[in-house]
């Protein structure tokens, strides 16, 4: 665990964003008494306060940055946040910090026009339409947080309390077996990634058929991300191995040399290519699956 901790810490991704919208309890009572019922029983009934187009750019960029922590770090047993590899720190947040700068600056442009929602609303919501509905502007910054937190992995050896030296050892140990069972788990989600990706690709190449009176494609549709997504996953293999695993690295660079060596349209092409690289998907999915569990 001690060699790990230098190796590992833990990244937290905190989002929130301003949903526009608002439980109208007006609205609500007059649709549930019109059907005899309360809104107690029935729901409450939920306005746009906000024409949704104002908050697109906000939640593509919130989006991608999800995307991108799960796609970088591993699962965690705790709350804490997910597991990062020093060898991916740099890239991570990198590329968090940029879409941490697209983020405010698309939530900038929706405060500059969030006077002219307003008044847009008056027209859209028409009877429903109530201006105290709406938070001051002053303090809109608020309603939007896009923060990353980098934590150490924890470890029995920096825990201290006033109790008796066999009991902490008690504690420690038990801290440490829960870390590295948080390991262990990450990396067979590391093989479950592999596992996945190789099996859709095996399916997708043994599927596709071609009419050879006409030429036109019969069956088992593939698009060139088949090939990318692959090669993606093998380019992220080196962060994503916490504990250095060979097997996990010779599946790495099998992935890029046998499944990765011909690019879709090749593979569409040629009939031998298909063969060789779903045989090949299919024997990289079974060691995965394997070495998984």
């Amino acid at each position: 665990m001690s060699e790990l901790q230098n190796k590992v810490m833990l990244a937290g991704l905190t989002i929130s964003v301003f949903s526009g919208e608002k439980v109208d309890r007006k609205v609500s009572e007059e649709v549930a008494n019109s059907h005899n019922t309360t809104a107690a029983k029935a729901g409450k009934f939920s306005k746009r306060i906000i024409n949704k187009v104002a908050l697109e750019g906000i939640d593509a960029v919130a989006g991608r940055a999800r995307a991108l922590h799960y796609e970088r770090t591993l699962p965690w047993s705790d709350n804490a946040g997910r597991l990062l590899s020093i060898t991916g720190f740099l890239d991570y947040t990198s590329e968090m910090g940029m879409l941490r700068s697209k983020f405010f600056a698309e939530v900038e442009r929706f405060i500059q026009l969030y006077p002219r929602m307003i008044e847009e609303a008056k027209t859209r919501l028409n009877g429903m339409f109530d201006v105290n509905d709406y938070p001051d502007i002053s303090g809109m910054h608020d309603r939007f947080a896009f923060d990353i937190n980098i934590s150490p992995l924890p470890s029995g050896n920096t825990w201290f309390l006033d109790m008796a030296e066999e009991e902490m050892a008690i504690l420690r140990a038990s801290v440490d077996q829960r870390c590295e069972n948080g390991i262990k788990e990450a990396i067979a989600d590391v093989y479950g990634q592999v596992a996945d990706v190789c099996k859709l690709m095996h399916e997708k190449l043994v599927s596709y058929e071609v009419d050879p009176k006409t030429g036109k494609v019969a069956g088992g549709v593939f698009r060139d991300s088949l090939v990318q997504n692959v090669a993606k996953l093998a380019d992220l293999l080196p962060s994503l191995n916490l504990t250095d695993d060979p097997q996990l690295n010779k599946i790495g660079e099998r992935m890029r040399n046998e499944l990765c060596k011909f690019d879709a349209a090749a593979l569409r092409a040629e009939p031998d290519f298909r063969n060789a690289t779903a045989s090949a998907a299919l024997d990289l999915y079974t060691l995965a699956s394997t070495l998984r569990n």
